[in-house]
């Protein structure tokens, strides 16, 4: 199980800080839950340099699957380490920086949250990763690499 004091800020528009909410109380863990609306690209900028982990728990649906997933970029860039569902394009983004457990598996995805927080090596092993993947995803290079699709 991850250690209460793991438990930290979130994101999330209106909807899915309700269902956050009732999730955190339901695991006995919603007075440590911090939810924030949307924010501008400065602040959210400023949170990712503060966090330690980026999850990225995204689950297929009948009618969509995660495709670029700018999220794991921006965290990456921000030396934060992505944790995830390999779902989509997710495991090509996040590439081996990231870590990624099969989709909806809550259990692996909190196991794998534990070891990285316990294991100094492999956070900065990953986090090091992610940053110089992350130097490599610029807007000019997105740019020439759409142009080269024509």
């Amino acid at each position: 199980m991850v250690p209460r004091s793991a438990f930290r800020r979130y994101l999330a528009s209106r909807d899915a800080r309700r269902l956050a909410r009732a999730l955190a109380a339901s695991l006995g863990v919603g007075d440590l839950l911090e939810l924030e609306p949307w924010r501008s690209a400065t602040e959210i900028a400023e949170i990712y340099r503060m966090a330690h982990v980026a999850l990225v728990p995204s689950v297929p649906t009948e009618r969509w699957t995660e495709q670029f997933g700018r999220v794991i970029v921006e965290a990456q860039a921000s030396g934060a380490v992505v944790v995830g569902y390999a779902t989509g394009a997710i495991p090509e983004v996040g590439g081996d920086a990231a870590l990624l457990v099969a989709a909806g598996g809550v259990s692996a995805l909190a196991d794998t949250v534990t070891r990285l927080a316990d294991d100094s090596a492999s956070y900065a092993e990953c986090r090091a990763r992610g940053l110089a993947l992350s130097a490599s995803r610029t807007w000019a290079r997105v740019a020439t690499h759409q142009s080269d699709l024509y």
